[in-house]
């Protein structure tokens, strides 16, 4: 298994696509049901392969994700050869970079309060396992707006 296997609530939401999933791999609905029941090592395996496969096309989509705690704000561009990042840490604990206001809030009044850097790396072998590892690591999805404007603000400083 590459990635994770879908929770029962995901494959839930995705039961048309794997039912597509399974024609596809020559198996129709009696025949998983047996499976499930008499080989449920293989049924498993099935299930495994087709969350790797959703999970292959959903993180090869993805563009950017973030990280969110107390002291630490990082967001995270991923391109297909490179994993940039901005962070901002707070220097105490009167800064709280959790929520957008809390963020905004220090970047205009608690500027000196934050220390702020960027970092590259290479990504290892493949954009989708980079982006895996991050989102096991608590990052989440986000979006171009905040690199930009994050961005828009050390080039300005």
């Amino acid at each position: 298994m590459r990635f994770r296997i879908l929770s029962d609530d995901e494959l839930k939401h995705l039961e048309t696509e794997f039912k597509h999933f399974l024609i596809i791999n020559n198996m129709h609905a009696s025949e998983w049901e047996d499976l499930n029941k008499n080989e449920p090592e293989k049924a498993l395996a099935l299930v495994e392969l087709f969350s790797d496969t959703v999970l292959l096309k959903v993180y090869e989509k993805v563009e950017f994700l973030e990280f969110r705690s107390k002291s630490l704000f990082s967001i995270y561009k991923i391109t297909d050869e490179n994993t940039h990042a901005i962070h901002l840490k707070s220097k105490n604990d009167s800064v709280s970079l959790e929520t957008d206001a809390q963020i905004s809030e220090s970047l205009k009044n608690k500027f000196a309060e934050l220390e702020i850097y960027r970092a590259q790396k290479k990504v290892d072998l493949y954009k989708a396992d980079e982006v895996h590892k991050l989102v096991t690591q608590g990052c989440l999805v986000s979006n171009d707006l905040i690199w930009n404007q994050l961005n828009a603000i050390i080039v300005n400083t």
